[in-house]
């Protein structure tokens, strides 16, 4: 459902229906995830599909993920240590439907919504 690449251009995010984030290592390949952030797997992880990922620009071990209709949350995780953790969790009131990070506002996050509240939001 979302992909993107990290500001380094080496590690790639997907999110996908089975409500899992995955990172993956290109330099490793991409047969298996480096790390897989799922319901049961790491606390924290979306119970829904993951819609919408973004890098931060500022902090390259930080990534923005959010869910969908059953999940309506949008969590920052952190890649900097030997596994991934949530650093926040907020209820974003409708599925995440895609996130963009300020480059020029370092920690701004910007969200649009879909069902079932269609709405923009800056964070």
């Amino acid at each position: 459902c979302g992909a993107a690449w990290d500001p380094s251009g080496r590690y790639l995010a997907t999110g996908g229906n089975d409500n899992a984030v995955c990172i993956f290592d290109v330099n490793a390949g991409l047969q298996a995830p480096l790390f897989k952030m799922e319901p049961g797997g790491l606390p924290g992880s979306h119970v829904a599909a993951v819609k919408a990922i973004a890098w931060s620009p500022a902090v390259p071990e930080q990534l923005a993920t959010g869910g969908g209709t059953a999940d309506k949350t949008i969590k920052l995780w952190s890649l900097s240590g030997d596994r991934p953790q949530v650093l926040a969790s907020a209820p974003a009131g409708a599925q995440v439907c895609a996130l963009a990070w300020s480059e020029r506002a370092p920690g701004r996050l910007l969200s649009t919504h879909g069902f079932s509240d269609n709405q923009v939001c800056l964070w």
